[in-house]
This record gives C-alpha cells, sequence and structure tokens, in this order.
C-alpha cells in the first residue's frame, strides 16, 4: 500500500504541473487581454498602457510569465488579481468553504436519496416501480440545471415565498444556521438532482450483480430473511463501487456549482471563477483552476485508498 501511495503522489505531482501548463497557456492564448478594460476609458493613453502592461508582466513572453508564477507558486503563493490587486490566495479562501458547503451538501442529498431507490429497484427488477424509477432517473439527468434552478425560484421563491430567492444570508437577518440552510435549500437539492439519476443506476446494477453471487444464495438458503441478507450481507459490496463514482463525481460537481451558483447569487468559487474569465483575470482563473485541480488529485487518490480498504480482494502491490 505504502508503494502504491508513493507512487500515486509522484503521477499525481507530474499531472498537476501538466495541467498547470495546459491552463496557463490556453489562458493567455485566448483572445483578449487583461488590459482591454483600460481600452474603454477614451483618455487612456499608449504609454499608459505599455506601463500598466509591464507592471503586470505582460509584456514578457508566455513562457517567461508562466516560469516567474511557478516560482511564486512553488512558495505558496498564487499571486495577485490584476482586477483588483489583491490576494488570489485571500479571494480564493474567501469563496473557497462557501463552494466546499454547497457541492458536498448536494453530494449527501443525492446519495441519501438514490441510493435506498437504487435498493429498491435491485430487489425488484423489472417491476413498474423500477421503471418508474429508471423514467425519474433519466428525466432528472436530462434536465439543466439553469432551467431546474429558475424553476425553483419562481415556485418556491416569487409565488410561494417559502425559501430566498439568492444568496447566502439575509440582509436584514443574523447569520444564524436556520437563515443560511433556508438559502441552501434550493441550490443544493438543484445541484443534486443532476447527481441522483446517475447514482440511483450505479447503485441498482452493483446491487443486481452481488445478488447474484454464490454466497448471496447460501444465505438465503440458510433462512436468512430478505431484509438482513440484503442490507447485511449484499450492501457493503455493494457500496464499494459508489465510492469510484464519488471520486469521478468530483469534478462534475464544481462544473455543475458554476452554474448553479450563478442561478442563485450562491458567493463561491464559480461566480469568482466567470467573473474572472469575463475580465481577463489570469491569476484568479490559473489560481482556481491549480486548487481545484490538487482537490480532485487528492480525492482520487483517497478514493483508491479507500476502496483497497472496503474490498478486501483488492490489493494494491
Amino acid at each position: 500500500m505504502a508503494k502504491y501511495i508513493v507512487r500515486r503522489l509522484l503521477l499525481g505531482v507530474l499531472t498537476f504541473f501538466g495541467i498547470t501548463v495546459i491552463v496557463f497557456f490556453m489562458s493567455y492564448l485566448a483572445p483578449g487581454s487583461p488590459l482591454d478594460y483600460l481600452l474603454a476609458d477614451p483618455t487612456i493613453s499608449a504609454e499608459e498602457l505599455t506601463r500598466r502592461a509591464a507592471q503586470l508582466g505582460l509584456d514578457r513572453p508566455v513562457y517567461v510569465q508562466y516560469f516567474s508564477w511557478l516560482g511564486q507558486l512553488l512558495q505558496g503563493n498564487l499571486g495577485f488579481s490584476y482586477r483588483t490587486y489583491r490576494s488570489v490566495t485571500e479571494m480564493i479562501g474567501e469563496r473557497l468553504g462557501n463552494t466546499l458547503l454547497l457541492t458536498f451538501s448536494s453530494l449527501f442529498l443525492a446519495y441519501l436519496v438514490a441510493i435506498p431507490i437504487g435498493i429498491h429497484s435491485a430487489r425488484k427488477p423489472y417491476s413498474t416501480s423500477d421503471f418508474v424509477s429508471a423514467a425519474g432517473a433519466l428525466v432528472v439527468m436530462a434536465l439543466p440545471g439553469f432551467f431546474v434552478g429558475m424553476f425553483f425560484i419562481y415556485l418556491f421563491s416569487a409565488k410561494l415565498g417559502w425559501l430566498p430567492m439568492s444568496g447566502m444570508y439575509s440582509s436584514n437577518a443574523s447569520k444564524s444556521v436556520l437563515d443560511l440552510l433556508s438559502h441552501l435549500a434550493m441550490p443544493a437539492v438543484c445541484l443534486a438532482m443532476q447527481q441522483i439519476g446517475n447514482v440511483m443506476r450505479q447503485m441498482r446494477s452493483s446491487m443486481l450483480e452481488v445478488l447474484s453471487e454464490d454466497y448471496i444464495r447460501t444465505a438465503r438458503s440458510e433462512g436468512l430473511s430478505e431484509r438482513r441478507v440484503v442490507y447485511t450481507h449484499a450492501l457493503r459490496n455493494a457500496l464499494t463501487p459508489m465510492v469510484t463514482l464519488f471520486g469521478s463525481s468530483l469534478p462534475f460537481l464544481v462544473g455543475g456549482a458554476v452554474v448553479t451558483e450563478q442561478v442563485f447569487s450562491w458567493p463561491g468559487i464559480g461566480g469568482l471563477m466567470v467573473s474572472s474569465i469575463t475580465t481577463r483575470d489570469y491569476p484568479v482563473i490559473i489560481g482556481i483552476t491549480v486548487v481545484v485541480a490538487v482537490a480532485v488529485l487528492v480525492g482520487n487518490l483517497l478514493v483508491d485508498i479507500t476502496y483497497g480498504i472496503l474490498d478486501p480482494k483488492v490489493r494494491y502491490s
């Protein structure tokens, strides 16, 4: 196990640096410049533009800028925003916790709803309830996140007035847990709906495979109740593939969170990423990408280790 972890860490480091190269060069090769917002000022002079470019280091070749940025990164510095002149680390730190709260809340809801439905469908395959569950999963997966979010706002905020429309806290209330949960409800459910169908289908498939194993037939022949067979003997092995599904869903959750945060004005890194892209704020764009890449790589490593712990048949050499 130790050798495997070392190999994965080395591979993760190489992957991480590969991601930084791709994102850095793609950002700087995209049309536009961080100085575009200055061009909207008719009084700006060419000398001022040149001075600003030199001040930000934009007058140097791209590869020189990359190695300069990489040197700062190795010292734990993600640079400064071209737009606000604030530390990128500080800007991301202010919003990262909000995004993690949203994404993990949606994951909890998705697994809480989808796993029991998947188990029920596997226990009664090709029944009416199984077909209804499968159809419901396809419908939920096909609905665009922005459409679901706008529908939620129209129904629960504009019409019924049950939940706040946007933000993380009410401006006229104390920052209480109840106020936070009321603001979190709609974006978390909206983001969870994009995962429920996939989790339910995977759970059903995994449970069906486990229920056909010889040891399950042996447990049934010994007179054990169906409930005990399913929830005591089959469930643990059926949950093992769900760990892998959890790791693979992390990048898609971050992508979905960008849209959800925009719809509900949730103050996470998704909104920060969108505003940074529109203003060509390269240090913030690359900084967010670095944080997300590290989170995904570490998450996948932890998933692989957990998979080996849950499944005795898996051995890393």
